[in-house]
């Protein structure tokens, strides 16, 4: 009987739901996390990455280092031993990404003049640029699960504040890009932990796409969020890894006045497909860095 309530007991255990989730957000060079419901904020162990990249086993972090002519992209073992240089004289544009497999490592770097972007062996072998567009390319971010890069395409100047871009895809392989939004000010992206959508910031809309087709399926309009919102766009947007909610924080792009704040600083929201987005209070300024859950 005894053996018999314990087999119970462990197989209540293992149907038990899972615990809420937690927003861990960067603040002071330290990090903190609060429940995406706002309750219970803590501190938490560790520091913030920066632009440090863990690759998807977990073995080996790639990461920026400056010199007086350019940046280069470094990889070292997880336990920061080992550090290796993998291009050479060759200035990198932005942070650089693995693929899903960490068989490569895709980068956007001015080495043949325009930022472009381009992908090459996880060692830094066999470097291939992927676009070649008259006025150059950035912000690469491979898909986590297939074998696409997305990528903006830089347009001609017109001396806007907010430059309008052309959002693309592109195989590892190479080969021709796709159009997925084009001609508009995009602020940011990122993929979803599928691989099957994008979040897309534009001014004063979240937007997220299916993909591959670039089909709309969802719009957060920011003033609806908040009457407050009203020239504002999501930044730092992070997917929650069940797909189902998206944290970012949201920035006025507007001027101000020195050392006024503007509604959305020090703010954290939490984007649920289903149900009211929630307004987190970290209590200082703050970027979202993962979701973990209890």
């Amino acid at each position: 009987m005894k053996a018999l309530l314990i087999v119970l007991a462990m197989l209540q255990g293992a149907v038990q739901e899972p615990g809420p989730w937690r927003i861990v957000y960067e603040q002071d060079k330290k990090l903190g996390s609060m429940r995406d419901d706002g309750s219970d904020r803590r501190e938490e162990a560790g520091t913030p990455p920066g632009r440090e990249v863990p690759s998807p086993d977990g073995k080996r972090i790639l990461y920026i280092e400056d010199n007086e002519r350019s940046e280069q992209i470094w990889v070292c073992d997880a336990d920061r031993k080992n550090p290796r240089k993998l291009i050479d004289n060759h200035e990198v544009f932005g942070t650089p990404s693995w693929t899903h497999d960490g068989r490569h490592i895709v980068f956007g770097s001015t080495r043949d003049g325009k930022c472009q972007v381009w992908i090459m062996e996880s060692d830094g072998a066999n470097a291939v640029r992927l676009t070649n567009h008259p006025e150059g390319a950035r912000a690469p971010r491979p898909s986590p699960k297939g074998d696409l890069v997305a990528y903006l395409e830089l347009l001609p100047s017109r001396e806007e504040k907010l430059p309008a871009s052309t959002l693309r895809t592109v195989a590892f392989k190479g080969g021709d890009s796709k159009v997925v939004l084009e001609k508009t000010q995009i602020l940011g992206y990122a993929w979803s932990p599928t691989g099957d959508r994008l979040a897309c910031s534009l001014v004063n809309e979240l937007r997220i796409l299916e993909m591959p087709s670039g089909k709309a399926v969802r719009s957060f309009t920011l003033n609806e969020i908040s009457k407050q919102l009203h020239a504002h766009a999501a930044f730092g947007m992070l997917w929650r890894p069940d797909g189902k909610a998206i944290a970012c924080t949201i920035t006025f792009l507007g001027g101000r006045m020195l050392g006024t704040k503007v509604f959305g600083d020090d703010l954290i929201f939490i984007l649920p497909f289903e149900g009211k987005p929630v307004i987190l209070t970290p209590g200082g300024p703050a970027g979202p860095v993962r979701w973990i859950r209890e």
